[in-house]
């Protein structure tokens, strides 16, 4: 039985260039070629709790400078993410660092 955490069920990948991994989320384990989903047990991420902020998992809705709303998300294991065009090309924006030093002073 191979076991796997991730946010995601599973999936199997075979790629064309060769090798086969077990996916979830940002996951990866290379499997043989005869291992199926039947042989994969998935562990949610979701149930791991205690980190370093006090929550595994949150959603907040912040306000940018222009009065435009964004989403701005936190998960264990896969870190931070926000919907706004900043973050989609430099991984890092100006919410992300202000709901950070918010978490921090408190």
């Amino acid at each position: 039985m191979i076991q796997i955490r991730g946010l995601y069920r599973p999936v199997l990948v075979d790629f064309p260039t060769g090798g086969r991994y077990v996916i979830s989320g940002s996951t990866w384990i290379p499997v043989d070629d005869a291992v199926t989903l039947s042989d994969i047990k998935w562990i949610p991420s979701h149930k791991l709790k205690n980190n370093d902020l006090g929550f595994y998992k949150k959603e907040w809705q912040v306000k940018g400078s222009t009065g435009k709303e964004y989403t701005v998300k936190y998960q264990k294991g896969f870190g931070w993410w926000c919907g706004c065009l900043g973050f989609s090309f430099r991984k890092k924006c100006k919410h992300i660092t202000d709901l950070k030093e918010m978490h921090k002073n408190n």
